[in-house]
């Protein structure tokens, strides 16, 4: 029971991220207001398979900005928009977020400095909790921790992806686990994943690199 548990919270379920975002375009043409500054008013997700070519591209409106803020479509203006690369065993993902105001801090993150923390109850948190530094050159953030706080919700920890080492070997572990808990230590080479082992069950362990 545990290991399936561990092996969802570990890994993007990409049904799950379709779902979701079929369900955003279903809301209606004009969504509520956005609640908070930290919430994203639209979501882009850009998945492509291992081999770098496209599957597909899902993007919806969350929720509506307040006068006289609008929730733009121009994904290349920087300082409204925060990218993150997602953990998946079968793709690899970009999600983009959009908001009402201007959301990049000015400071430039040091090296391996935590960069965002996000929170929410989806597997894909989305709500942010702290925005600390941003990274040169638009650099894309890449997770370091997923937590699962006594609030019922759950954390994602991000830092500038050319922050995060490789992983010296396919075979390396990538993420340490316990039962609350999964960091992220290196990022695996290209053409493979940081997995859960078949038949993990213990509360402590190791992801590992694997194709």
């Amino acid at each position: 029971m545990y290991s399936r548990i561990l092996l969802a919270f570990i890994t993007l379920c990409v049904t799950g991220c379709s779902c979701f975002f079929s369900a955003g375009a279903n809301r209606g043409s004009q969504p509520a207001i956005c609640r908070l500054p930290s919430k994203p008013c639209r979501l882009l997700v850009t998945m492509r398979y291992l081999n770098g070519t496209m599957d597909s591209e899902m993007s919806t409106q969350t929720c509506s900005c307040l006068y006289p803020n609008r929730c733009s479509n121009d994904w290349s203006n920087s300082n409204y928009v925060i990218s993150r690369h997602l953990i998946s065993i079968t793709h690899n993902i970009t999600m983009n977020m959009m908001f009402c105001q201007s959301v990049q801090p000015q400071r430039i993150c040091s090296m391996g400095e935590e960069a965002l923390v996000v929170s929410g109850v989806l597997s894909i948190p989305n709500d942010i909790v702290s925005f600390n530094c941003r990274c040169s050159d638009h650099t894309p953030l890449m997770l370091s921790q997923r937590t699962a706080g006594q609030d019922y919700l759950t954390y994602h920890t991000y830092v500038c992806s050319n922050h995060m080492p490789t992983c010296p070997r396919r075979n390396s572990h990538c993420a340490a686990l316990d039962e609350n808990s999964a960091n992220y230590t290196c990022k695996c080479p290209s053409g493979s994943r940081c997995r859960v082992p078949d038949g993990f069950t213990d509360s402590v362990g190791f992801a590992y690199c694997r194709h």
